[in-house]
């Protein structure tokens, strides 16, 4: 007999293989503490491959921008159990999208940037 997800993550977490915390449990545990410590930086190199400077976020800044995900997402319809794929290089919005993701309880899907048309 095939158990569902929810009684797996309870067995799981039962045994002690599994914690409690979240990603976002994590994130905002970090940003109560030190919200004006770098959290995340995009690479120089940024505007060689995508759209607009480099990105340098606080951990304030990266949990107000993932707010801001969050209220947008939501927005649209995008909450728990839905499922979008992502296809971005690795800058700070893909990190913010995580984030935002995991408040929402939305699975992210993510694409790597090299696959085209056929590969999707």
């Amino acid at each position: 007999m095939r158990k569902d997800g929810d009684d797996r993550i309870r067995e799981f977490t039962a045994r002690g293989w599994w914690g409690t915390n979240t990603l976002d449990d994590a994130f905002r545990e970090a940003a109560k503490h030190q919200p004006q410590r770098l959290a995340l930086v995009d690479q120089p190199s940024r505007e060689q491959f995508t759209e607009g400077a480099p990105n340098r976020l606080t951990y304030d800044r990266l949990a107000r921008t993932a707010d801001k995900y969050v209220e947008q997402l939501a927005s649209v319809g995008i909450g728990p159990g839905r499922t979008v794929v992502v296809q971005l290089p690795n800058i700070t919005e893909l990190v913010v999208l995580y984030l935002a993701f995991a408040r929402l309880g939305a699975i992210i899907s993510p694409v790597p940037m090299q696959y085209g048309r056929h590969e999707l």
